[in-house]
């Protein structure tokens, strides 16, 4: 398995290199098997454990038109009522 592993990784690993990770993957899945064992059926699902929700602010329309105008008189280029920019890619 570990053979497999580090040639799709293509990562070379020395014969004692594997033979460390063998044992460490093999501890890993034998945790794992512990923990299957356990009884969760009395905790609640959770996406994260600190309860932290989103907080939003509520959009604002502002009118600018005033501001807008000023904006536009100080900028170098400009079509219309917008900032002309070179493209961005």
């Amino acid at each position: 398995m570990i053979s497999h592993i580090s040639k799709l990784a293509r990562i070379g690993l020395s014969k004692k290199e594997k033979q460390n990770l063998e044992k460490e993957f093999s501890d890993i899945l034998n945790f794992v098997k512990k923990l299957e064992k356990v009884d969760t059926s009395k905790v609640k699902p959770t996406s994260h454990i600190i309860g932290i929700e989103n907080i939003t602010r509520e959009d604002k329309v502002y009118q600018i038109n005033k501001k807008r105008n000023k904006l536009l008189k100080l900028a170098p280029k400009r079509k219309g009522r917008y900032f002309k920019v070179k493209a961005v890619l």
